[in-house]
């Protein structure tokens, strides 16, 4: 698996409710990953998480 870090920590305040619901649901995802790789959940749960994780915003 690929690592990479994404920095969100300076996104500034003037941004959308779109762009701050993507902010919150990378952090999620994050989270969810973070608990995958220490064996936290079961690799079952993170799969069903994944499908069907939604945005709070619509496009």
């Amino acid at each position: 698996m690929p690592y990479f870090d994404i920095n969100i920590d300076d996104i500034s305040n003037n941004i959308n409710e779109y762009v701050k619901d993507v902010v919150k649901g990378l952090n999620k995802w994050k989270e969810m990953k973070e608990k995958r790789e220490n064996l936290e959940i079961p690799i079952q749960e993170y799969i069903d998480w994944k499908l069907n994780f939604r945005l709070e915003s619509e496009i």
